[in-house]
């Protein structure tokens, strides 16, 4: 086939549909104009989900009468006059695609005015052909109206979703924006009654309540960190979720570099990374997170719709939003509040003997344990959060089940699992002697001869550094059988057997996500190790467990993800008894 040039009709079609996809789209571009223009107020209406019509009103700058018609001429702009522009860009809009994309595949109307002007200039295309021009009277501002997208396409049209799905697309992005921009007033769909509106007077918080709602806002932590970048400041703002704030998807992970809404893998994985070790996989946390970043190091050019960014030096970036993150992490409390007396607590009635294993010793200064503790982040700074400054004022009541440990704080009454807290202190002593190639070894005065399957066997073998890191002393012995001559001494007289085979099993009972094999390795040794539900325990160890979860670098859940410690609110226990 020869090859010619496309004809401007079929490659307007093409431009458009990288920039119009669906209803949502034509929304996203014509906000980020308005916000360009100036607007503090913008006004969005859908009918039927965006498919039938779209209005967008803001009292931006206006378009000057002359400029109109050009408007919609393709690649038009105000914002980009010279190549130069292109390297440091900081308008939202700017490739001039937009009005000509739009105009190509739906009827547009456009009422605007400017402050030098008496009257505004209306103008009607269809399908990007004139059909009608006037003055009329109208305030300062622009009003656009969209109505029969892609009726004259149908091929595009079957793409499109059901009004109702529309419709949660044009919701969702407009709670970014109203996230992203907390000094403009947003209202969508004001007089029905799925409307959604923000005041726009700068309240960050206020502005995240409006999404999130006042309850999940309040308990969402500030974040603030700045580190040199370049010649200039890399900044990050925004409010993150508690570890007990985490939805099943990760559509609650708003990241905003330079206030443009962007998609981002590398930077929403650091995200979730930060939470390593707080909260289930399959369980995602929520944030908002706004990063200030010099132009001049960012590269907004790379797609038709503007969501995708290249940064020159993403793993700074990458690097200081995840430790920023960990940081405002610890310094909040990690303690799962009950607020409401009727909540369940679900206690644990498996009796089994006391633990011949406790207490567990450190050799090392607590302060030098916890600071050589890395967990795939490097070393992290001890931060005093206020979890471990109420397990420092604990007074210990005593022990219910055989399973809870009973304490009472300035605040509220405190139920500490020995299990969880154990296993918790456990792991991180693991990790720590196995990073100091300091594992305590029990050898077998007879070895224990284990014959395996083909999976368990390739598991072994290409973990065999790891098993032996972790006090395992093994060797292959025949073709199908290995011979263990010594395990980790925590777990010598726990059917030490049995845990090896549930590490080359592979098969985790928990929904905890590990970082590495030597992790999860960690994490079994540690459950195994540790005390039981039904174990009970002397004063004397009770105290001990409390000293040492304190010192822990992740004091509020166990390895597994379990909580340690669950806090009833003074004032819940007040209202329980008609206190209150």
């Amino acid at each position: 086939m020869a090859i010619n040039i496309l004809d401007p009709k079929i490659s307007s079609l093409i431009a458009a549909g990288e920039v119009v996809e669906r209803p949502a789209s034509i929304v996203k571009e014509l906000i980020e104009n308005a916000i360009d223009a100036g607007a503090s107020r913008i006004i969005i209406e859908t009918i039927n989900g965006g498919l039938d019509q779209i209005s967008i009103s803001d009292n931006g700058s206006g378009i000057p009468q002359k400029e109109v018609l050009m408007a919609f001429e393709r690649f038009s702009t105000s914002k980009v006059q010279s190549i130069n522009d292109l390297h440091a860009i900081q308008t939202l809009g700017f490739r001039g695609e937009a009005l000509y994309s739009i105009a190509s595949v739906s009827q547009v109307n456009i009422i605007t005015k400017v402050a030098a002007n008496e009257l505004a200039f209306q103008v009607t295309l269809n399908d990007g052909h004139l059909i009608d021009s006037s003055q009329t009277s109208y305030p300062e501002g622009t009003t656009l109206t969209i109505s029969n997208l892609f009726d004259n396409f149908p091929a595009r049209k079957k793409f499109l979703k059901s009004p109702k799905s529309e419709a949660l697309k044009i919701k969702t992005l407009i709670q970014k924006f109203i996230i992203s921009y907390p000094f403009i007033s947003f209202k969508l769909n004001p007089q029905t009654n799925n409307s959604l509106m923000s005041n726009g007077e700068g309240d960050f918080r206020e502005a995240i309540s409006v999404v999130y709602g006042h309850e999940n806002s309040n308990q969402m932590i500030s974040i603030i960190d700045e580190i040199e970048f370049g010649n200039s400041g890399l900044a990050l703002t925004g409010f993150i979720g508690s570890i007990f704030q985490h939805k099943s998807n990760r559509t609650h992970i708003y990241i905003y570099i330079n206030d443009r809404i962007i998609n981002s893998r590398a930077l929403s994985y650091a995200f979730e990374q930060a939470y390593h070790g707080f909260m289930p996989s399959k369980k995602f946390p929520i944030g908002i997170l706004k990063l200030r970043i010099p132009f001049e190091e960012i590269d907004v050019n790379v797609h038709p719709a503007k969501t995708e960014v290249r940064l020159v030096n993403e793993n700074k970036v990458f690097s200081m939003l995840q430790k920023s993150v960990r940081k405002a992490l610890y310094s909040e409390s990690l303690v799962r509040k009950i607020d409401n007396p009727r909540s369940p607590i679900y206690f644990g009635n498996k009796k089994q003997n006391p633990s011949i294993f406790w207490p567990i010793q450190s050799q090392n200064h607590p302060t030098d344990v916890a600071n050589d503790l890395s967990f795939g982040f490097g070393k992290l700074d001890i931060y005093e959060t206020s979890l471990k400054r109420s397990l420092s004022q604990l007074r210990i009541l005593g022990q219910i089940s055989s399973t809870y440990i009973v304490c009472e704080g300035h605040d509220g009454l405190y139920l500490i699992d020995q299990h969880a807290s154990h296993e918790r202190v456990l792991f991180e002593d693991i990790i720590n002697r196995n990073n100091k190639n300091d594992m305590e070894i029990q050898n077998f005065l007879d070895p224990f001869v284990l014959d395996l399957e083909e999976s368990q066997k390739e598991f072994l073998l290409e973990n065999m550094d790891q098993m032996i890191s972790l006090g395992f002393v093994i060797q292959e012995f025949g073709i199908d059988s290995i011979i263990v001559r010594g395990v980790p001494k925590l777990i010598s007289e726990r059917k030490p057997i049995d845990t090896l085979l549930e590490i080359i099993n592979n098969k985790s009972l928990t929904s905890i996500k590990f970082e590495s094999v030597l992790e999860k390795s960690a994490a079994t040794i540690a459950c195994h190790g540790s005390v039981r539900a039904g174990d009970k325990l002397e004063m004397n160890q009770m105290e001990h467990l409390l000293v040492q979860l304190q010192l822990a670098e992740n004091s509020n859940n166990c390895p597994h993800g379990r909580p340690t410690v669950v806090k009833f609110d003074s004032k819940a226990i007040e209202i329980s008894f008609g206190r209150r």
